[in-house]
């Protein structure tokens, strides 16, 4: 989400200074999965641009409650509960999935994990319950450092398209 970004390079100075250096290299480092567009309206200091898209995130997120991540791939919205916590100690998160458009894939057989670099976090499904339009999953992980995570599902059909959520969790 656009508003991640501006967060982390404005909260952070070692990130101001290398988004400062090379906006494009930067931004397809640290945050792939954000959209060209708006990766154009970063490089561009498109201000105007920005504005609206971010006026967009935050209209939508506060419409549905929690907060939610948007991503390429089937129209399913994500929210995860808590989304900050101690690492190296054993959490239990909820994952919520709604699709807004058919039904959802079944979520509790797919690998989740969360990821940061080269570390990754495995996380155990400990319960699922919903229908084929919305999802909890009660899921059990232990963040091995502090850090920003991203959620990674991976589908047992090699033929899906794994989904990547940057900034979902925030271990402390």
């Amino acid at each position: 989400m656009l508003i991640h970004v501006l967060s982390d390079v404005l909260r952070k100075p070692e990130l101001t200074s290398e988004f400062a250096k090379d906006p494009s290299g930067f931004l397809k480092k640290r945050y792939p999965e954000l959209s060209e567009s708006k990766r154009e309206l970063l490089i561009t200091r498109n201000l105007a641009g920005v504005q609206a898209a971010l006026q967009k995130e935050v209209s939508e997120n506060l419409a549905g409650g929690a907060p939610q991540t948007e991503y390429t791939g089937p129209d399913i919205t994500f929210s995860l509960d808590p989304r900050t916590g101690p690492s190296q100690k054993s959490l239990t998160l909820h994952l919520t999935a709604t699709a807004r458009v058919g039904s959802l894939p079944p979520l509790a057989t797919w690998t989740i994990t969360f990821q940061r670099g080269g570390t990754v976090a495995p996380a155990q499904v400990k319960s699922s319950s919903g229908d084929s339009h919305r999802a909890v999953l009660t899921l059990e992980t232990t963040f091995p450092s502090p850090g920003e995570y991203q959620l990674s599902l991976v589908s047992p059909d090699p033929s899906k398209s794994p989904i990547v959520i940057n900034n979902e969790f925030n271990a402390s």
